[in-house]
């Protein structure tokens, strides 16, 4: 069996995304440390973050102990094999894993996948894509997000605030009106 061809896609938020050929190394190191042969700068992504390494033509992703975690199609990964277009994530930097071939079986051909556009519509790309029904939130995942999640408030004890605020103003104004009569 020859080796199969291997390449990532990184996407970093908010910059271009990046691909890597991971063909010619037995070992590719990702992290954001100067000596990792992958290096991205990220605040979500350690040192050391993790690392692909060649078993028998076929990459295994290893975490190398990082702080936010690293997941294969949202499952923890500690060896894990990878295969064609699984989604890796590192911290919070996502990661497409591509492969021409996993265990001696070619890739689909492209105009297979355009076959699932209805309608020939000639600016198909041979990406076919649905939207998930849920997403799963991976064991151990922090949200690094700056913005705060704000809980739901109780919507009976808002609308008894409300009456007693409308309340109180009727009080007042009908104190006002009186007063004004009087005077």
């Amino acid at each position: 069996m020859h080796s199969a061809m291997a390449k990532i896609t990184i996407y970093v938020p908010d910059e271009a995304p990046v691909k890597y050929g991971l063909d010619d190394e037995a070992e590719v190191t990702v992290g954001r440390a100067a000596e990792n042969d992958i290096v991205i700068e990220h605040d979500s992504i350690s040192s050391q973050h993790a690392k692909f390494v060649k078993i028998d033509d076929q990459f295994h992703l290893i975490d190398l102990g990082s702080t936010n975690g690293t997941f294969a199609d949202g499952v923890e990964a500690a060896n894990t094999p990878l295969h064609n277009g699984m989604r890796v994530i590192f911290g919070s930097v996502e990661v497409d894993y591509e492969c021409d071939e996993f265990g001696g079986e070619e890739a689909a051909p492209v105009n297979e996948a355009n076959e699932a556009f209805a309608g020939g519509d000639s600016g198909a790309t041979g990406i076919h894509a649905e939207i998930g029904e849920s997403s799963i939130r991976p064991p151990g995942f922090k949200d690094l997000s700056p913005v705060e999640i704000l809980e739901k408030k109780d919507s009976l004890g808002q609308i008894a605030m409300v009456l007693g605020v409308v309340a109180l103003l009727v009080t007042v104004a009908l104190v006002v009106v009186s007063f004004t009569m009087q005077g």
